[in-house]
């Protein structure tokens, strides 16, 4: 069962928990319905300007891979449906009056350490066996080598990963495919192909205005400084499931990456109980640096971005509590208040231009 949630309420009723959702979907929905639910608006915003973020949540086993990526062969997942449109809308109505640049970045963090899953030094990360203890392969030129994440002149949290431009769905598409085949899986007594980290498949849109100007009205806003670049960010989150000991049984490896991974969603679990509480009653001070994830995602937590949660659950009996604890985290989540905002910067040209253009200011009036 796979829960959207945007809004929502949780109440008491005859003894027992009910949870309110805008939408809810059975195991017998195909993912293209979830996604026209709730990406397809999204992803004209994006073209617009403003960023967004789609997490997949929910325990081990519970879906969240097949529904973000689908089986990589004829279902498509939320990427696949979300790539499509981005190509298809940029051709439509206002979206042809601008430039557009798409580049794509692919991370995962496993361990509490980041893994660029576009990079040739990786080499390969799957392990085939519940208790075995072996680690992802990595070169061993890079095997010590930390991506670090760090604040631009500009105050923005950049992840030093590769960024790759790509100019249609089929680039794309490979990219995703390749990261794939680099991300850390393992089997368990849950999921034969459990995922042992967070993923991140950022999407990311910069566009320009193609309005037609003559060569007099170039150069004037060229001289103002006032050639405008738009830049959002697409992320795609396929977190790693929450995991009881009881349930999968690990030793070893396996036990201390679901340690980790339980520590992380705790880390996005407080972060978001913060930011639900009324401006009036929420911490001064939000702990996003306890966890490598809601320090990356920092700025779209914060309110700008549009963000929407797929909670995945199963309906087994046996997992009633993880159930329970999914759609809890999903009804305080939809407490945050978000208020995206187009994201424009001035070009590198532009500000060359402006600083030149009051550098000559400066000295005319010292000449004078």
């Amino acid at each position: 069962m796979t829960a959207l949630i945007q809004k929502g309420s949780v109440r008491k009723a005859e003894g027992r928990t009910v949870f309110h959702f805008d939408q809810a979907f059975d195991e017998a929905v195909k993912t293209p319905r979830v996604y026209k639910s709730i990406a397809k608006p999204m992803v004209k915003s994006v073209l617009n300007g403003k960023h967004a973020t789609i997490f997949a949540y929910g325990q081990t086993g519970s879906g969240k891979t097949f529904t973000m990526q689908g089986d990589g062969y004829q279902k498509a997942g939320i990427i696949q449906l979300v790539t499509s449109d981005l190509f298809r809308y940029m051709r439509k109505g206002e979206a042809k009056k601008r430039d557009f640049v798409i580049k794509v970045s692919y991370f995962e963090i496993y361990n509490e350490k980041i893994r660029d899953l576009l990079s040739d030094d990786i080499v390969g990360s799957t392990s085939s066996s519940a208790s075995s203890s072996s680690s992802p392969v990595i070169n061993r030129n890079n095997r010590d080598k930390e991506i670090k994440i760090r604040t631009n002149e500009h105050g923005e949290i950049v992840v030093n990963v590769i960024q790759k431009e790509v100019s249609n769905v089929d680039e794309a598409i490979e990219l995703l495919n390749e990261g794939k085949s680099h991300r850390t899986v393992a089997a368990t007594d849950m999921n034969e192909y459990s995922s042992r980290s967070h993923t991140v498949f950022r999407i990311t849109v910069e566009s320009r205005s193609r309005d037609i100007m003559d060569e007099q009205q170039e150069l004037s806003v060229k001289c103002q400084g006032q050639e405008i670049v738009r830049i959002s960010d697409f992320n795609l989150v396929d977190l790693a499931g929450s995991e009881s000991l009881k349930s999968t049984n690990n030793t070893g490896t396996r036990q201390r990456e679901g340690a980790t991974i339980n520590r992380s969603l705790l880390a996005l679990t407080t972060v978001i109980q913060s930011l639900s509480q009324p401006v009036k009653k929420r911490p001064k001070h939000i702990n996003y640096r306890d966890s490598k994830l809601t320090r990356i995602l920092q700025p779209h937590l914060s309110g700008n971005a549009e963000m929407a949660i797929l909670c995945c659950a199963t309906p087994s009996k046996a997992f009633v509590e993880e159930t329970r604890s999914t759609l809890k985290f999903a009804a305080r989540a939809k407490l945050v208040q978000m208020k995206p905002k187009i994201n424009e910067v001035m070009d590198d040209g532009a500000i060359i231009n402006k600083l030149q253009k009051e550098l000559l200011e400066v000295r005319e009036q010292l000449a004078e």
